[in-house]
């Protein structure tokens, strides 16, 4: 081998070892630089859907004014280096049907977005109204997805997925209660 190949061999040999070292280097650096993960979005199964009476104190099947669940979402995150928040963005489907007590055209309910973690902070839950026109005609369900809703999420050095967020109907007391007593069936 002549001389000139050995220096070039070598000079290789050492820029491979030198950007192996920089990359051992880069390895052990304190901060982790790549933004966070999404938190974990859940549907809550109590709150998951909601029957609507004509008044709270006839709960019987012809008594119903409209059912809703809650059926799906879908969204996205970005997370602000320099607030060091996650910025939530989210729009969430429901399937409506309408009862055979139901006397308007037009209906109304909320749902909730909630932070545990923050509870019971004004950061920990926001609710949000969704008001809905029935059809013409004789639909029996209709989806409905809602306008997009935005969760600011202030981190303050917590990891996103330690801090689950849930979706729900907001529900009055006898609604939950009719929630959970159709669980026990």
């Amino acid at each position: 081998m002549s001389p000139s190949r050995a220096l070039v061999l070598c000079r290789q040999a050492t820029a491979i070892t030198l950007s192996l070292f920089a990359l051992a280097l880069a390895g052990c650096s304190g901060r982790d630089t790549s933004s966070p993960t999404c938190p974990d979005v859940r549907i809550d199964k109590d709150t998951a859907s909601l029957t609507r009476f004509r008044d709270d104190k006839r709960q019987d099947l012809t008594d119903i004014a409209f059912q809703a669940e809650l059926v799906d979402f879908s969204g996205d995150c970005g997370y602000d280096a320099k607030t060091d928040s996650m910025d939530i963005r989210m729009k969430v489907l429901f399937a409506v049907s309408k009862g055979p007590a139901a006397s308007e055209e037009t209906g109304t309910f909320q749902y909730f977005v909630a932070l545990p973690a923050f509870f019971p902070d004004t950061a920990g839950k926001q609710v949000f109204p969704v008001t809905f026109r029935y059809p013409d005609g004789n639909v029996p369900t209709m989806m409905i997805r809602d306008t997009e809703v935005r969760i600011n999420l202030p981190l303050k050095g917590r990891n996103p997925a330690d801090t689950p967020v849930y979706v729900g109907f907001q529900l009055e007391p006898h609604e939950l209660h009719h929630n959970r007593r159709l669980k026990t069936r």
